[in-house]
Parts: structure tokens; sequence; C-alpha cells
């Protein structure tokens, strides 16, 4: 968060820089008074620091088009460079890039920061045998996608079951006869949880394979 608003503190001076610097060239190229066609001021004016200020940020918000137009005229199309420039390096880059630190920052506040796809924490408590029918309990906490392979062989590739629990931002879980292969059974419901371990009791034979 604190490296968020570092940042973001550091964008909004240069972004406030920028402006004085354009504010202060359009005021020395543009210094003529910009009417309407019934002689009362233009809303858009460069003749003195502060409404030029006003100006160049009126146009970095979007608002340019009619400011360029009206500038043109009394200027040339020349001008048109002027507004371009302070339109894409202004707009486009700095102000987007602001909001986007800002919203960075303000998603870091969300329940699941520091959880990821892929990254959760487990514990194997038990592997056993009970009647011919194996046994594994395993511990888990996740945020989603979490997946366990009972295997013959070690390879990757070997016949097994794999067990896929929370896919799908934690609503579908499923048991596979292979590697992201169809669902053979599939169980629609949060079964995960990124703050405490979940437990899972997993009973296979030859026959079926039950999680509960």
């Amino acid at each position: 968060m604190a490296s968020s608003l570092h940042e973001a503190a550091n964008l909004g001076i240069l972004i406030m820089v920028y402006i004085f610097v354009h504010a202060l060239f359009a005021k020395a190229m543009f210094y003529h008074p910009l009417t309407q066609e019934d002689g009362t001021p233009f809303r858009t004016n460069f003749i003195n620091t502060r409404q030029s200020i006003l100006s160049v940020l009126l146009c970095m918000t979007g608002n340019w088009i009619l400011p360029m137009n009206t500038v043109a005229k009394e200027y040339g199309s020349w001008v048109a460079l002027f507004f371009v420039e302070m339109v894409l390096v202004g707009e486009f880059m700095l102000l987007n890039l602001f909001m986007s630190i800002l919203l960075k920052n303000s998603s870091n506040h969300s329940p699941y920061h520091g959880y990821t796809s892929g990254i959760y924490d487990y514990s194997l408590k038990v592997v056993d045998r009970i009647d011919k029918v194996d046994r594994v309990i395993i511990e888990v906490k996740a945020l989603q996608d979490v997946f366990i392979a009972l295997a013959e062989e070690p390879e990757h590739d070997s016949i097994k079951y794999e067990i896929h629990l929370g896919g799908q931002k934690n609503i579908i879980s499923q048991v596979r006869l292979e590697n992201l292969g169809g669902g053979k059974a599939n169980f629609i419901g949060k079964v995960l949880d990124p703050f405490k371990y979940k437990t899972f009791i997993i009973d296979w034979d030859y026959d079926y394979l039950t999680v509960s």
C-alpha cells in the first residue's frame, strides 16, 4: 500500500509539472484572447497563467477538439501538433497511469490479497489402507485451483485419478481420469477457503473414488 501511494504521489507531482509547463508554453504561443462569434470570451483561453492551467487541464480530460479548432482559426493548423501531443501524453499516458496506480492500490484491500491461483498451503495428514481401500486425508488452504493426482507411477502421463478442487474461481470441483480431462464426477459449490485449512478425505480402490 505504501509503495503504491508513493508511486501515485510521484506521478501526481509529474502531472502537475507537465500541466504547468504546457500552460506556460500555451500562454506564450496563444496570447490573443479567444472569443466566440458574438464577441464573448471563450471558455478556453491562455491569456494568463491561471486560465492557461485550467484550459490545459480541460484539454487533458478529453475536451480538446473545440479549443483546438478555436485556436487553429486564430493561429493556423500547426497548433494541432500541440493539442494532439498534450492529449496523447497527458491524457492517455499520465492520467491513465495515475488511475491504474490508484486502482491497484484499492484492489490491494481485497480480502483475497496475497492469494493467487495455483498457490496454496497443504498438509498431508493420513495415508492408510482400510479394508482394501486406500485413504488419504489432506488439509488445504487455498483460494482456488488445487490439483491432487493419484497415480500408479510417478511419471506425469501415467494412469491416474486427478482431483481438481475449486476450479473456475472456486465454483466447480471435478474427479478426472487424466490430466485436465473431462470430469467423471462434478460438484458445484465452494469448497476452498484462502484463510483456513479445509479437510478432504479421499478413498479409492479399483472400482471407485470418493472425496468428502
